[in-house]
């Protein structure tokens, strides 16, 4: 029944139906105008002396920005690369030899986002970007506060550690073009795949 009345729709409308209501089409093309508009806030440097100076290698100086971000970038890489590394049945100094390192990039990326408060103030929670690395931030240290000062058992802590470490790799869709570029495609479709979802929900 389903797809006989789709097959009608379609032919109704000559080839041309979309699974998409009014307000969903309407949703992606503001988002979709939205992303070629691109509009930027006007920043203007903190008045002390440490925020100026974040500033500078947030916003202000390109080339410092540039290389402040390269650096980020990379330890993300690294800091994947060490999370691959363990294995089933791997020695005691080699793990903690691993988490050593892991905190070192937890230490890492708390000081980026600290550099980033005090450079941009409350302009940063108003990129999401931003929100997400905090989100991330602030949970990595809430798991290795657990596993270290409060002595929780470790099974699901660990696991939620874990998790935040690797939502880091998500932060490359920022950096590189290309991949922004289908995460962006991917929210887009969103609603058309919660439409199909749906229909495969009621035919199954």
């Amino acid at each position: 029944v389903v797809v006989d009345n789709f097959n009608s729709v379609r032919k109704n409308a000559e080839g041309d139906v979309s699974l998409l209501t009014e307000e969903q089409q309407a949703w992606i093309k503001t988002q979709q105008m939205a992303a070629k508009m691109k509009p930027k806030i006007k920043l203007f440097p903190p008045r002390n002396k440490l925020g100026k100076l974040a500033f500078e290698w947030v916003v202000n100086d390109h080339k410092k920005k540039q290389l402040f971000e390269a650096f980020i970038m990379s330890c993300i890489v690294l800091n994947t690369i060490v999370m691959a590394m363990s294995y089933f049945g791997q020695g005691q100094h080699y793990e903690t030899a691993l988490e050593n390192i892991n905190y070192v990039f937890a230490g890492i990326f708390t000081i980026e986002a600290i550099i980033k408060i005090l450079g941009l103030k409350v302009h940063y929670f108003y990129d999401n970007w931003n929100v997400f690395d905090f989100a991330i931030v602030v949970g990595t240290i809430i798991g290795i506060i657990l596993l270290l000062a409060a002595n929780v058992g470790l099974g699901s802590v660990t696991t939620l550690v874990r998790t935040f470490r690797v939502g880091r790799i998500l932060r490359l869709i920022q950096g590189a073009k290309s991949l922004r570029r289908l995460f962006n495609t991917l929210i887009l479709t969103l609603p058309g795949l919660s439409n199909i979802s749906c229909l495969l929900f009621l035919l199954i």
